[in-house]
């Protein structure tokens, strides 16, 4: 196997929220005068998370609908019935003003470009992540972006993948895809044929991770994209 293209998944692996998930979400509760202790909130938005596991694995919902399903998750569990404020939290979510990148994104990605290997993206999110990528120059530095929106499929269905294989041109087997949730990102790239990377970093605001007992077999597991030169090699692809 010779490594000619990386795909990434985008939030948790190349960018993140800063103010985080729950610091939003405690920000729009106490401005409609909602008082929740934050130590409950962050146990709340990890419980309903876990209950997004089935929803996740059927990729029967698209982006917007899975926040829905989500936040109603939240708000029940704290007690609230508050439908303009649950859609006052999506907007501002989905508007990804929040987006921060990864300090060693740049340097991977400088080093994927220098060794002429391709880079895309295959991500769950509407058209929107484009403006944000924009927004934090992220766009040129990569030479597909797949969205699920676009796409009318969400990972971990096949379909997703299989767009991004026709958009490049490139064999599967020459693919690693490298992403932190296990079940939309890991899976969905096992069942698609392409090689997975596991990206584990050791953060708090990563609620939709889906940890596993044992790491299926191919699976590369790594806890920073700087280590993401070291797979390679071992595949081929980097001197």
């Amino acid at each position: 196997m010779t490594v000619k293209a990386v795909f990434f998944d985008a939030g948790e692996t190349l960018i993140h929220r800063n103010p985080s998930l729950a610091t939003i979400t405690h920000r729009y509760l106490l401005n409609a005068g909602k008082k929740v202790n934050r130590a409950k909130l962050n146990q709340v938005l990890s419980h309903s998370a876990f209950d997004m596991k089935e929803i996740v694995q059927k990729a029967e919902l698209n982006d917007t609908e899975k926040w829905h399903v989500y936040m109603d998750s939240v708000l029940k569990r704290l007690g609230i019935k508050d439908n303009e404020l649950k859609n006052r939290v999506i907007s501002r979510l989905k508007r990804g003003t929040s987006f921060r990148v990864y300090d060693e994104v740049w340097g991977v990605l400088k080093g994927l470009k220098k060794a002429g290997i391709k880079t895309g993206i295959i991500s769950n999110a509407p058209k929107d992540l484009k403006k944000v990528f924009d927004r934090l120059g992220l766009t040129k530095q990569f030479d597909w972006i797949v969205v699920s929106e676009d796409a009318g499929a969400e990972k971990p269905d096949k379909k997703i993948y299989e767009l991004a294989l026709k958009k490049c041109g490139i064999d599967r087997k020459n693919i690693i895809y490298v992403g932190d949730n296990y079940l939309a990102d890991i899976m969905g790239a096992l069942k698609s044929g392409i090689r997975p990377v596991w990206l584990l970093r050791e953060t708090k605001d990563a609620q939709f991770t889906y940890k596993t007992g044992k790491v299926p077999d191919g699976v590369a597991v790594i806890k920073s994209l700087r280590e993401i030169n070291r797979v390679i090699r071992q595949y081929g692809g980097l001197k």
